[in-house]
């Protein structure tokens, strides 16, 4: 086995980014799911699609606005429904290729919507970050409270996410508990890994 694929997930302000960028530091190679997801907003046919849905109020100089598209979504779970048919297929056909395309490491995949696409078999471990703090976390980032509102609708199952495959971590305090987390969690793995490779 010459590669590894991790998923990272946990609702949004659990501190995947954070946690991510401690296993970047080891060398891993990570593939945000939501940076896909915004690129995938550039290409004409989804644009054209999203025009139809939601009309000209998300248009800002013919991009999509990514503050007012997120504004509608992410209080509207029928909205949110809708870009998510028009996105998540192309996602997860676009995920799935550049996972192939990388041969051998360690590859970690950062996706809050893991449990919901139930691709959870893609990985060999799932980290389930889970942070009381979530909401904090977003207000620090300028997230506003209606958004907020709508991702503890949106995502609050998230959190009770389970499989063989899934370990929790807790995120409740500072950066450099979580660092030492995620430092366990490399040893961990790096274990498996150096045996697979004898």
């Amino acid at each position: 086995m010459k590669k590894l694929v991790i998923g990272i997930t946990g609702r949004a302000g659990s501190g995947k980014t954070q946690f991510c960028s401690f296993l970047k530091e080891k060398g891993w190679k990570i593939i945000e799911a939501d940076r896909i997801g915004w690129e995938l907003l550039k290409r004409d046919e989804i644009k054209t699609e999203i025009l139809k849905a939601f009309g000209n109020s998300v248009f800002e100089n013919n991009e999509v606005s990514r503050s007012e598209l997120s504004s509608l979504v992410f209080t509207s779970v029928d909205k949110l429904k809708t870009l998510n048919r028009i996105v998540h297929p192309v996602l997860l056909e676009e995920l799935k290729k550049q996972i192939e395309q990388i041969h051998e490491g360690i590859v970690v995949v950062d996706a809050a919507l893991i449990p919901e696409w139930g691709i959870g078999d893609w990985f060999y471990r799932v980290v389930l970050l889970k942070s009381n703090r979530w909401k904090e976390n977003l207000r620090k980032r300028g997230i506003p409270d209606e958004i907020i509102n709508g991702l503890e609708k949106i995502q609050k199952d998230i959190d009770n996410y389970n499989g063989e495959n899934v370990i929790v971590i807790e995120n409740n305090g500072s950066i450099e508990e979580l660092k030492k987390k995620a430092e366990e969690f490399i040893k961990g793995i790096n274990e498996v890994w150096i045996s697979h490779l004898h």
